[in-house]
């Protein structure tokens, strides 16, 4: 079958292109709006000719068939399915194309082939896929990469043993606000790791906010106030902010001023030599910390980031494999009503 033809009986389910802006394409005054068959057949069968062909892939190429994540719905499969299917020569590709703000080409697939011929084959396709996920597993379980994992896995293991052992044999309130900062460190870290989708590192402030509110009545706990040398945002009519995660707007004519936008507050948790420090911004700490002007003002020195963070950093690699993201979350999760119940505010 002419696979220029396939779209034909699926042309009104996936198309984004309106049947006069098809007639307007052709040019052929004789055709209207209802002659929508009769249109993709004249289209159709032009596509045999490569100057047509080239005039309508650049006009309509990333509008007709479906996309790869239109697809993956359709059918019901997973990016990394799609990638062993398109390896395996088993999924068809109308053309290539290139998609408005995006860099490079990317396949159009065959929507007829994931209607009518893809629903009887899958099931004998996924029993190959799974078969050969379950022979990488394998390979990778023989690798030096994944025997590193497990040597980093038990040093993890036995770090966490100690750590709990020590915070057991302090006091009560200095082992839970040492737990709770190491946790909150790592937290803070996983925020700031490129890669993280935002609501995660959304997430993770969340909890560190919920925190810090709760540290600053620790006895090991020192808060601070930090105005860098141009504290205040200025903004102009209907400009939107979005810095960490809070969002201010403003709609007046002139020039707004926040004031303090890029001050922060600077808690330190310290014993003996052990020291963590956490900045809030100023406009979210405000609701809960004490009015600025009564905290001593500390002098900080800030970080050149690539990804614009002024203090901090992202995860290590072996970080990461020590001490996950569900880890750490599941850790202060725990945590969370101990703290309540120590500094009952």
């Amino acid at each position: 079958m002419n696979h220029y033809l396939e779209f034909l009986s699926t042309w009104r389910r996936f198309t984004k292109v309106s049947t006069n802006t098809l007639v307007k394409f052709l040019g052929d005054k004789s055709l209207t709006y209802e002659d929508r068959d009769k249109i993709i057949s004249v289209i159709a069968d032009k596509l045999s000719d490569e100057n047509f062909k080239k005039k309508f892939i650049d006009k309509f190429g990333w509008k007709v068939g479906l996309r790869g994540v239109d697809l993956d719905k359709l059918i019901h499969i997973t990016y990394r399915e799609r990638r062993f299917y398109l390896e395996t020569n088993k999924l068809r590709i109308l053309f290539y194309t290139t998609y408005p703000k995006h860099d490079g080409e990317y396949p159009v697939y065959s929507a007829y082939q994931a209607l009518y011929e893809i629903p009887e084959l899958l099931p004998q396709w996924k029993e190959e896929y799974l078969t050969y996920r379950k022979q990488k597993r394998e390979e990778y379980k023989e690798s030096k990469e994944y025997k590193n994992i497990l040597s980093i896995r038990e040093q993890a293991k036995q770090e966490k043993k100690e750590l709990s052992k020590f915070w057991k044999s302090l006091p009560k309130e200095e082992g839970l606000t040492l737990e709770i900062a190491f946790y909150l460190r790592l937290a803070n870290h996983w925020a700031k790791t490129d890669g993280v989708k935002r609501e995660t590192t959304l997430k993770f402030y969340e909890i560190k906010n919920k925190f810090v509110n709760l540290l600053q009545y620790s006895k090991l706990a020192k808060l601070y106030f930090y105005r860098p040398e141009y504290p205040d945002k200025y903004l102009h009519s209907k400009h939107y902010s979005y810095d960490y995660d809070f969002d201010e707007e403003f709609e007046d004519d002139d020039c707004c001023v926040i004031k303090d936008y890029y001050s922060l507050y600077y808690l330190e948790i310290k014993y003996e030599d052990m020291k963590f420090s956490f900045h809030t911004p100023y406009p979210i700490g405000k609701e809960f910390f004490p009015k600025h002007y009564t905290l001593p003002k500390i002098d900080h020195s800030e970080e050149e980031s690539y990804y614009g963070f002024r203090f901090g950093r992202g995860m290590f690699e072996d970080e990461k494999i020590m001490f996950t993201k569900d880890h750490v979350v599941r850790r202060l999760s725990r945590l969370l009503p101990q703290a309540q119940e120590m500094w009952k505010k």
